[in-house]
């Protein structure tokens, strides 16, 4: 069973190019060989199909990239070679793409430029469909201006032996530039073959364990080379979040009680809890858990003033982790009224609770920003927690990760194809994105830890 059969009556995939996509007979094209398929599409597997949108089940799209060519003997030569990491790091992160370095029985001499020169079967053989050929060299500026490189890309579709016409084909950079020209690149080749535009812009804030103890609130891209430190109060500081214009939420130990801070606003600063906050998707309230009747309940306030508007639950259990459904109208929760924790789903009033898991010990729910489906950990005998996704209208589970690691805390991409979440996998706990089916994990963060609870944002910022 896939992830596209959990959602398959609430997302709206069939609107949108990509695998399984119809012809007017109602079927997918059977094709045996390139030349029987039309336009954009690509025969993989015995199907005419475009590439696989991130998270979509179906055959990944293989991508050439070879090395970034500069003049030989310059500096431009060191450039290319980190454009190289840059561009294969940011496409492969994407999800739709295998990333296919060299064509088979590769020598050390590059791809032409030209079309007509390039190694079109040896690529085939090695996987790829199209193929990315990037140059770059210097550019003189004038003394007083900032040193510039060109960077040019051409896209060719290897079967049709045409170059596919970018918008970021030609872009002059300055060096500290090189991140968001490839961004620009990447997210362009994305929406040209999935239909949807990529996730370059967004960021990803998490937990980092300081040496000396603090935690402080950090981000980072999908390019993964731009780690931003968001706090920097040498506290205790957890559950970060966004808001819908990309401000930061989070609960900070500065002042001695666990308050809730909105950027640099102290939102909620009640007696004992003040944690797990969510942002409506309006932007008008947040949902979170308060102490302050001597019990973990879920409650709104304004995401303004901070007023109360509504308490949510109202039970001698535990109950926390609120997250929204895509439209405001529910919300999932941690509770464990039934003696373990366990994810239930409620009105935005409080009102119809029922559960949606009933076994395991079940914490860190997230909400779809596309679908009615919610992903969650659930700690497993004898090898730390694993996530799984459950259809909110059938309770159909999906196992996600099966590990011997820790996998934990997911986090939704904003247009519901990737999530991120935390793993040990490699040590000490690091961020990882993974396609929504669960293929294709990349780690995200590097150095030291550890880094937790991911939270990801709806804008590019």
């Amino acid at each position: 069973m896939s992830y596209l059969r959990l959602v398959a009556l609430t997302i709206a995939l069939t609107a949108l190019p990509g695998i399984g996509e119809t012809h007017p007979s109602g079927h997918p094209r059977v094709c045996e060989a390139q030349a029987d398929c039309p336009g954009v599409e690509f025969c993989q597997g015995g199907l005419c199909q475009r590439a696989p949108a991130v998270g979509d089940h179906g055959p990944l799209f293989g991508l050439g990239l070879p090395e970034v060519l500069a003049p030989l003997g310059s500096d431009d030569e060191a450039h290319a070679a980190r454009l190289s990491r840059k561009l294969r790091r940011t496409l492969g992160m994407l999800g739709p793409f295998v990333i296919v370095k060299t064509r088979a029985g590769d020598s050390p001499s590059p791809e032409p430029p030209t079309i007509t020169g390039i190694d079109v079967e040896g690529w085939h053989q090695a996987g790829a469909h199209a193929l990315l050929l990037t140059a770059v060299w210097s550019v003189q500026a004038k003394a007083s201006e900032e040193p510039q490189v060109t960077l040019e890309a051409r896209l060719v579709e290897l079967a049709r032996g045409r170059s596919v016409p970018l918008a970021a084909a030609r872009q002059s950079l300055r060096h500290d530039e090189f991140g968001r020209g490839v961004a620009r690149l990447a997210d362009e080749i994305v929406l040209h073959y999935t239909g949807r535009p990529g996730l370059i812009g967004t960021r990803i804030a998490y937990t980092k364990r300081l040496p000396g103890g603090a935690q402080e609130i950090f981000s980072i891209s999908l390019s993964g080379d731009d780690e931003r430190q968001e706090t920097r109060n040498g506290s205790l500081n957890l559950f970060p979040t966004w808001t819908p214009e990309g401000t930061l939420a989070y609960t900070s130990f500065i002042d001695g009680n666990p308050d809730l801070w909105l950027g640099e606003k102290k939102l909620s600063s009640r007696k004992d809890l003040n944690t797990g906050a969510a942002i409506s998707p309006d932007g008008r309230t947040v949902a979170l858990t308060l102490g302050r009747d001597g019990n973990a309940e879920i409650y709104l306030i304004c995401r303004h003033s901070g007023a109360l508007v509504r308490r949510l639950t109202d039970h001698p259990a535990i109950d926390t982790s609120p997250t929204w459904s895509p439209d405001g109208s529910r919300l999932a929760f941690v509770s464990d009224r039934s003696g373990v924790p366990q994810i239930y789903v409620m009105n935005s009033d409080g009102s119809g609770v029922r559960a949606l898991t009933t076994s395991g010990y079940n914490t860190n729910p997230c909400w779809s920003p596309v679908a009615d489906v919610v992903v969650f950990d659930r700690l497993v005998a004898g090898q730390g927690s694993d996530i799984f996704a459950v259809n909110v209208d059938t309770t159909e589970i999906l196992r996600l990760t099966d590990s011997p690691w820790s996998n934990e805390s997911p986090s939704f991409s904003p247009d519901g194809r990737q999530i991120a979440f935390a793993s040990n996998r490699d040590g000490e706990s690091q961020i990882f994105v993974m396609n929504a089916d669960g293929r294709n994990p990349r780690r995200l963060t590097a150095g030291a830890g550890p880094n937790g609870a991911p939270a990801w944002s709806t804008l590019a910022h």
